[in-house]
């Protein structure tokens, strides 16, 4: 019997901290064990984390460049100027630029948006998108999700008498854009306690100040504010969707904002649901797997204007449609990543029988670039290597780039900056554009870069909470679970490890699901491993020993409760 080599962890948890989170929180031990693993090992951590109120929220005012911005709008209120927006087109990028435009719009402002075409013109700001929005009349023009390494398109901008406003949150570069201000915790010098925001959650920060200023200056003169905890929503889908950690403000994004989206009231978000066959509760797994690829399939496989024409809709009758074509376009997607998917395992596994390289670096002519960076996750999941696929075109390459723990993939593209036209993203991942005739050079260097993950064998990792013994499993510690959602990067579903667990029977069930009854000590419990049918020829014997990682769950089925465990992975006896 061999699995899958995996390295199973297990922290090592402070037993004061944890003693005195029990006594100050008066929660129980193993909710003070999850909370010290997440970085929680304070009471004052700990207490807001759990809290996460909407009065928790940091003050938008401490961001670097926040009262400059707000003046600066104010100003194109009051003499009627037409402010652009300019937004982009993932996920993050649309979300931003629809809650800028409604909460404008809200307030009678003279708006234009401009989301530019992913396969035409890339990532970040471009001349072409300035011109757009300067022949609708913009004066004044705020970048969202985009903007902190765009210098030259900044000065072009100022040339031609437009101000710019840049909201961003991905890593700031040396020299910054020369715009009016800025807006990004991640630039020198910003006080803003939290640095993991999404765009969403800066633009957010922004709309949130402004309406401060305006309620101060007698702009509402008695008439309704806008409410902002209905923008909350978008927040939170923009959010979840640019995977940032879900600590502090962006917990309490999602958290508020899953339950906008339950209650629903968006035309477009409610016509994704109801074309997703989403019905009643809102969890994590639906937002991710349901609604955000579609949205999301607009950028990588049309027109990113789509999922913004969507989320601004103002009915049903026009939300639909656009809905339906996003869900086309999704399916669509799904089959060319496929594509994508098993051409780059084929040319991984060829080589497979020489010593892989320290990353994964592969090029197509035949790759949709839209699509590449999904696969290129699917790639750091397999393989556990840094993975960078490019998709060329007429000699010119667009890469995407996903991390593993311990590289930062912007510091390698930066540090392979000579040989790229553009990049830009976050620590675990990025995208570049760059010439084909300088692929072979880019290949050796971050190869060479990145030598030293070797020494640590690239085996993947199964992070463990805790080990359990099935008679310590209950509806109260499922609760204590349940009180650390939503999770996510950061704050991941708790985990737990058991060892010596006998396999009573096993079957491959739906899409390739395994299903288990296990045993030990007289304790017995169903168990589901999504997508992992193929374990079940590794288990040989019936009296077979195992370790399991695993996350137990309260499944609710026709009127009844039962507590059953969602498998993680499966082991050997000694795996721990």
């Amino acid at each position: 019997m061999t699995f899958p080599a995996k390295r199973w962890n297990i922290p090592t948890v402070c037993f004061e901290a944890k003693k005195v989170l029990e006594a100050e929180l008066n929660i129980s031990p193993i909710l003070a064990t999850l909370l010290i693993n997440r970085g929680l090992d304070s009471t004052d951590k700990a207490s807001v984390f759990l809290s996460s109120r909407l009065n928790n929220l940091s003050d938008p005012y401490l961001m670097k460049g926040m009262k400059k911005a707000v003046d600066r709008i104010i100003k194109a209120l009051s003499n009627s100027e037409t402010i652009g927006i300019y937004g982009d087109y993932d996920v993050d990028g649309i979300t931003a630029a629809s809650v800028l435009y409604l909460f404008l719009k809200s307030i009678d402002a003279d708006v234009c948006v401009y989301i530019p075409d992913r396969l035409i013109e890339g990532y970040g700001v471009k001349r072409k998108g300035i011109v757009e929005l300067k022949d609708k009349g913009a004066g004044l023009i705020i970048s969202v999700d985009c903007g902190i390494s765009s210098v030259g398109e900044v000065n072009f901008a100022n040339s031609q008498g437009i101000d710019f406003i840049v909201t961003d949150h991905h890593e700031a570069p040396g020299h910054l854009p020369p715009a009016l201000s800025i807006l990004n915790p991640k630039q020198p010098m910003c006080e803003f306690p939290f640095k993991g925001l999404s765009g969403v959650g800066v633009t957010f920060n922004l709309v949130i100040a402004l309406r401060t200023a305006l309620r101060d200056n007698g702009f509402f003169g008695g008439k309704n504010e806008p409410n902002l905890r209905e923008y909350l929503d978008l927040v939170a889908l923009g959010t979840l969707a640019d995977v940032v950690p879900l600590h502090y403000d962006n917990r309490i994004f999602l958290k508020y904002g899953m339950k906008e989206i339950e209650k629903g009231g968006r035309p477009g978000i409610d016509a994704l649901k109801k074309i997703s066959g989403i019905n009643g509760k809102i969890d994590v797994r639906g937002l991710s797997f349901q609604l955000i690829p579609r949205i999301n399939a607009s950028g990588r496989m049309g027109d990113g204007m789509l999922g913004f024409q969507l989320l601004t809709s103002k009915d049903m009758e026009s939300a639909m449609p656009l809905a339906e074509k996003l869900d086309n376009l999704n399916t669509r997607r799904q089959k060319v990543q496929e594509d994508i998917w098993r051409d780059v395992r084929k040319r991984i596994d060829d080589i497979s029988g020489n010593e892989m390289d320290s990353v994964v670096c592969l090029y197509s002519e035949e790759w949709h670039p839209g699509v590449i960076g999904i696969v290129a996750s699917r790639v750091v999941d397999r393989y556990n290597r840094p993975a960078f696929l490019i998709a060329i075109k007429d000699g010119k390459g667009r890469g995407s780039v996903r991390g593993v723990e311990g590289c930062n993939v912007v510091e390698c593209l930066r540090e392979s900056s000579d040989l790229l036209e553009g990049f830009g993203g976050h620590s675990l991942a990025g995208g570049f554009s760059i010439k084909e005739e300088n692929l072979r050079e880019f290949k050796d260097k971050i190869n060479k870069a990145l030598s030293f993950f070797k020494a640590d064998g690239f085996m993947p990792k199964v992070m463990l909470d805790a080990i359990l013994d099935f008679s310590e499993l209950s509806e109260e510690l499922i609760q204590d679970i349940e009180t650390l959602a939503p999770h996510g990067m950061a704050n991941p579903e708790p985990v737990f490890g058991i060892e010596s667990v006998t396999v009573i029977s096993d079957r491959v069930v739906g899409n390739d699901h395994l299903s288990l009854n296990l045993e030990k000590n007289g304790c017995y419990f169903d168990a589901i491993g999504f997508g992992m049918g193929g374990f079940l020829k590794k288990i040989p014997s019936y009296s077979q020993s195992l370790s399991l990682a695993f996350t137990p769950y309260i499944d609710e089925w026709n009127g009844g409760r039962k507590i059953r465990l969602k498998l993680k992975n499966i082991g050997e006896p000694d795996v721990f």
